[in-house]
């Protein structure tokens, strides 16, 4: 006898409401990728690279180039603060934007530090060469519209978000982790999120408003604490903006706290995105053992090897801890399987560059923490960055969710493959069972597919 059965899928719509976020694919090195196409987008045929482009940005380029669109006449005004700024259709957008009539202004990263013989450090200087040449290609250059970010150069402006104005009034700001570069649309793993209120959007300008002006950290960080004090946990319902720099290292231990905050049960959830390894707070919280799943994807597990190793420690005192650290099968993969291209669109990150924390994320009541900040000691007291606390919406929790899963799994599934066997330290491949054993430990109380089971059926019932 056959049984069938079908099952209904809603997926929640990017842009609705107040809030509206959009993720490229971030995984030009997948199977899905080689599947369609054999070169990266710049080496292929115009037709094939703008179809290739095209599904790299997965609509996260056309909501950016049609947030800028709404400035469409000169009642409207664009408030710009960009950290990598090379991708030439940004600059034509707000070029485009300027000519309707439209205010722009832009605040841009212009620090360059000093080298011990006291040269610029090169690379730096070229980037930010780059970007006074691509502004003043598309007529964006300084005074008029452009003002370059200089003081305290041993850090970095680090912010990615646009304000929109009417009548004077702002009404909506694009902020999220994507740097206006092709890497960023198109390359690692990026999150666009526009929030449409006004209030959040004033905060915004606000804070544009104190960095144009290029002040010292020093008269920065009170500042911005007045502005945005560290809120209470659990957070305030609504959208809650915090801003650096700030003063001591307070701010961070407060995300690290609230990421503890994930009920502490079988069916509790928390998950985490770290572009450049898991700072010591974070550690402190992992290496507890907690009875909850508590996810984490890495573009690599520290920047250098002491810290690499201190994570990996730390991250394997406790089994509920579930980490994926950005692979690609650029070399021999499984039987059956494609080898992979590396992602040569972008350099220093390539595979997850989202900063984002999820908190309870299937909970009635998820906390989002999504912004430019990497959750390090240097954003959170140097650099100038910009984050957006969300809690008690659960369609912004579900969209955040379904793509860190997405994610998370995908490079899971390569870190599993490459994973040499204990006993012989060879990798071999790893089949799956042709029975049903496979089933039994998402019923056995206590293990992390149990876990899991409970987390993502919504389910309480210990069996």
């Amino acid at each position: 006898m056959h049984h069938a059965l079908t099952v209904d899928v809603h997926t929640e719509a990017e842009a609705d409401g107040a809030h509206s976020v959009y993720f490229n694919r971030g995984v030009i090195g997948s199977q899905a990728y080689i599947r369609k196409w054999d070169k990266v987008p710049s080496a292929l045929p115009p037709a094939e690279s703008k179809a290739a482009w095209r599904w790299l940005s997965r609509g996260l380029e056309e909501a950016l180039l049609a947030f800028i669109a709404q400035a469409k006449d000169a009642t409207f005004a664009l408030r710009v603060a960009a950290y990598e700024f090379s991708h030439a259709p940004v600059a034509e957008a707000l070029a485009a934007a300027r000519a309707r009539g439209a205010e722009v202004k832009i605040v841009y990263d212009a620090r360059v530090s000093t080298r011990k013989d006291g040269t610029p450090e090169p690379e730096e200087a070229a980037r930010v060469a780059a970007v006074e040449a691509l502004l003043a290609a598309h007529g964006l250059a300084a005074p008029e519209v452009a003002t370059g970010r200089r003081r305290n150069p041993s850090a970095i402006s680090h912010n990615k978000f646009i304000v929109l104005l009417n009548d004077g009034q702002p009404l909506a700001v694009w902020t999220g982790s994507t740097n206006f570069t092709r890497s960023g649309v198109f390359g690692q793993a990026n999150v666009g999120h526009v929030l449409r209120d006004p209030a959040v959007a004033a905060q915004y300008l606000a804070y544009w408003d104190r960095l144009v002006a290029d002040p010292e950290a020093a008269a920065l960080r009170p500042a911005n604490e007045l502005a945005a004090p560290t809120p209470p946990l659990p957070p305030p319902a609504g959208n809650t903006a915090l801003f650096s720099p700030r003063q001591g290292l307070g701010q961070l231990q407060w995300y690290a706290d609230l990421l503890d905050a994930a009920p502490n049960t079988a069916s509790g959830l928390s998950c985490l995105t770290a572009a450049f390894g898991v700072n010591k707070r974070f550690l402190a919280k992992y290496a507890a053992d907690r009875n909850l799943l508590r996810y984490l994807f890495l573009e690599k597990w520290g920047t250098t090897p002491a810290t690499a190793a201190a994570a990996q420690a730390a991250l394997a005192l406790d089994p509920d801890v579930q980490v994926a650290v950005g692979a690609t099968f650029d070399g021999d993969g499984p039987p059956g399987w494609r080898r992979e291209l590396l992602n040569t669109i972008s350099g220093h990150v390539r595979y997850v560059h989202t900063k984002f924390m999820l908190v309870n994320p299937l909970g009635d009541d998820p906390v989002v923490v999504s912004g430019s900040a990497n959750f390090s000691d240097a954003s959170t007291t140097d650099n100038d960055e910009n984050m957006l606390v969300i809690r008690g919406d659960t369609r912004v929790a579900d969209i955040y969710l379904g793509e860190y899963m997405r994610l998370w799994r995908h490079h899971r599934f390569r870190d599993i493959v490459f994973k040499p066997d204990p006993a012989t330290g060879l990798v071999a491949p790893n089949y799956l069972w042709a029975n049903d054993r496979w089933a039994a430990p998402f019923f056995t109380p206590g293990t992390v597919k149990w876990k899991r089971r409970l987390a993502f059926t919504g389910s309480q019932a210990p069996g």
